[in-house]
């Protein structure tokens, strides 16, 4: 009798890992995890192979390359128009509730 018992549950382990097997196959052919995969792998090849370029000894002359614009913004910027609150005194737009301590003030 113990031996009738390891046998099926033997055969109903195997079965399972084949269903589960087919199942995972036709859930990556569904949801097309295979195509994303390898299309994924060809980013990685060329992406790989942008980064090994080398664009010459000396960036400034290279017309394909050009500095990038940083605006920074000043401290007298972000509080251009903003009035203190009454209530906590921290900056704050006119009109409506403070961010900070959430005092209604006009």
């Amino acid at each position: 009798m113990v031996e009738n018992t390891m046998a099926t549950l033997i055969i109903t382990i195997v079965v399972l890992v084949v269903i589960f097997l087919l199942l995972r196959e036709v859930m990556c052919w569904y949801y097309k995890i295979n195509d994303i995969k390898s299309l994924l792998e060809q980013i990685v090849l060329k992406l790989n192979a942008l980064s090994s370029y080398k664009v010459g000894n000396d960036i400034e002359t290279d017309t394909r390359m050009k500095p990038m614009e940083v605006k920074v913004e000043t401290s007298s910027d972000k509080t251009e128009g903003m009035i203190p609150c009454k209530s906590c005194g921290e900056m704050r737009k006119p009109g409506g509730m403070c961010p900070n301590c959430g005092s209604w003030q006009t």
